[in-house]
């Protein structure tokens, strides 16, 4: 693919001095790469979105349980048995809190992930990391055949 400065610079060699001339065909050069590059996106379609999947190691009982969930970061040091609580609290934080321009009461955990704030988890030391609920897939055992 040749840039127009080369372009210039060759039409300048080759002779060419009526600006008017040189403007046209540098419009048309880049015109023909305008619709190169429209073709290629075209041609490549949307991208693919991703999704996140959590793979739990368990037996088959597992599968009618746990179906779906969601990813959140806390620190190490915390108390899992203190989690529930702290999203009631950060989510009765949010609810209470004058300025929001959507008023959004979470009243439910779904809710809490989807339309939680940073601000007022970070209080609770918690990050939702998906907003959306994730699939949960049952693993049957540690062991995988790789066809040995």
């Amino acid at each position: 693919m040749i840039k127009i400065e080369e372009l210039t610079l060759i039409l300048t060699q080759a002779g060419v001095t009526d600006s008017k001339v040189k403007k046209a065909i540098i419009q048309e050069a880049e015109k023909l790469e305008a619709d190169k590059k429209a073709d290629k996106e075209a041609e490549s379609g949307p991208k693919a979105k991703n999704r996140f999947v959590i793979c739990v190691r368990g037996d088959d009982k597992l599968k009618e349980v746990l179906q779906a969930g969601y990813i959140m970061k806390v620190p190490e040091n915390s108390d899992n048995n203190t989690i529930l609580e702290r999203i009631q609290k950060s989510s009765a934080e949010q609810n209470n809190s004058g300025k929001r321009k959507k008023k959004v009461n979470i009243n439910k955990y779904s809710e809490f992930f989807a339309y939680s704030k940073r601000k007022h988890t970070k209080a609770a030391d918690l990050q939702p990391i998906t907003k959306e609920v994730v699939e949960v897939i049952v693993l049957p055992s540690e062991d995988i055949d790789f066809g040995k």
